[in-house]
This record gives C-alpha cells, sequence and structure tokens, in this order.
C-alpha cells in the first residue's frame, strides 16, 4: 500500500514520477517546476531557513498558516515522542520485576517488565532529590494538573510505596481497571449502605421523640393551649 500523502501535494502538480518519493512536481500557485518530496514542497510554499528552493511568491496567506500549523504538530508529537522514549530508557532498569509473574500483583502473562518504584529512585542515586524530579517528570509526561499533588489520595498512595519499601511493583494498566477499580466500587458501596443506615436510625429515633414529646404535651395541656 502505498504511503499517504500530506497535505502539501493537493498544491503541486505531478510532472514526472520517480521512486523514493523524489519525483518532478509543478508549483500549482507559480508553475515553478522542482525536483522533491514532501519536505521540499513545504519548503517552497511555507519557506525554509535551511531550504535550497525559493518560495513561492503566489501562495494564498491562509494556505501558508495551514501548512505551518501542520509542521508544529507534526514537531511536538516529534518532541513528546522522544521526550517519552528518554523517561522510558531513563526508567528502565536492572529492578524491573517480570509482569508476567503470578506472584506480582499486575498479572497477566505479558512477558514484558515493569521497574518498581523505589528502584527507580535508587537507580537515578539522588535520595529525595530524585524522588522529587521522577514525580515532577511523572506529572509533565502524563499532563497531570499540579493541584493533584494536593490530593490527600495521592499522599496517602505516596506513603503506602513508600511503606512497602524496594520490593513493590505498581499495577498495571489491566489491574487498575478491572481488580482494584471492583474492589474501590465494593468499597464505596459499602461505606454508603453503612451511612444510609446511620441515617435511617436517626431519623427513626428523631421521629420517636418528637412523637413522645407530642403526647407529654397533649397530657399536660389537655384542653390546649391559651
Amino acid at each position: 500500500m502505498p504511503p499517504v500523502k500530506g497535505e502539501e501535494w493537493k498544491h503541486v502538480v505531478i510532472v514526472d514520477e520517480k521512486a523514493a518519493g523524489q519525483a518532478k512536481v509543478k508549483c500549482v500557485y507559480c508553475s515553478k517546476i522542482f525536483v522533491g518530496g514532501a519536505a521540499r514542497i513545504r519548503n517552497h510554499l511555507i519557506g525554509g531557513v535551511l531550504s535550497d528552493i525559493s518560495k513561492c511568491s503566489e501562495v494564498p496567506d491562509g494556505l501558508v498558516k495551514i501548512l505551518k500549523d501542520e509542521v508544529n504538530q507534526k514537531e511536538d508529537v516529534a518532541r513528546k515522542k522522544r521526550r517519552n522514549d528518554e523517561l522510558d530508557a531513563a526508567t528502565r532498569g536492572p529492578t524491573a520485576i517480570p509482569i508476567g509473574d503470578k506472584s506480582t500483583a499486575t498479572g497477566g502473562g505479558t512477558g514484558l517488565s515493569q521497574t518498581t518504584v523505589p528502584g527507580l529512585f535508587a537507580a537515578q542515586k539522588g535520595g529525595k532529590e530524585a524522588a522529587d524530579r521522577a514525580i515532577a517528570r511523572f506529572f509533565y509526561a502524563a499532563g497531570i494538573p499540579f493541584n493533584v499533588a494536593e490530593n490527600r489520595y495521592f499522599k496517602e498512595a505516596i506513603k503506602a510505596v513508600a511503606a512497602c519499601g524496594p520490593s513493590y511493583c505498581p499495577p498495571g494498566r489491566k489491574v487498575l481497571g478491572t481488580t482494584m477499580i471492583d474492589k474501590e466500587l465494593a468499597d464505596v458501596k459499602r461505606k454508603t449502605e453503612a451511612m444510609m443506615k446511620i441515617c435511617t436510625s436517626q431519623c427513626y429515633f428523631g421521629e420517636r421523640r418528637v412523637d413522645q414529646r407530642a403526647k407529654q404535651t397533649y397530657h399536660q395541656f389537655p384542653n390546649g393551649l391559651k
């Protein structure tokens, strides 16, 4: 299946098709004929600092903006991928535990490996500073709002991880989406039912007290208050 061509190809006419995408093309705006692929066509349409081809003088300004936005989006995606690859490389170390091991919390038998959280900190050889940077990097890479750092459940999670020691391995996405969420839902249901019983009991005894006070008032004032 031939590769999908980008937006820039809609603004040239292929004069002579060649291998490896290096075709001879003609700009539909200024009629300039040149050889090149997608990058050279973009450079002709929107200009480029390192380009060896002149910028089209007839291309509409609106099109230039669209193509530049597309280029910026591609560059953002590439930067994020490089950053994630660097993070993966930094957090992959000798402390990895096989996920396929049924004794681990992740389960699954995928044959992959997952680094323990305390092991990650130890591998970076920086104590609290390394731990703070790892947590900060996690927030940045995952796009998590900074106010989550003040969430009490986040703080409880960090304390629980620290209490487990270097043997702790965090659950994978499958466990988070099945076993763990089922346990949390069951816990919420249990607490809700307990609270409902307390509220029902309080309402019942409250009604009894009101009824008793009404009867006492009637006996004290059988003819009513005047």
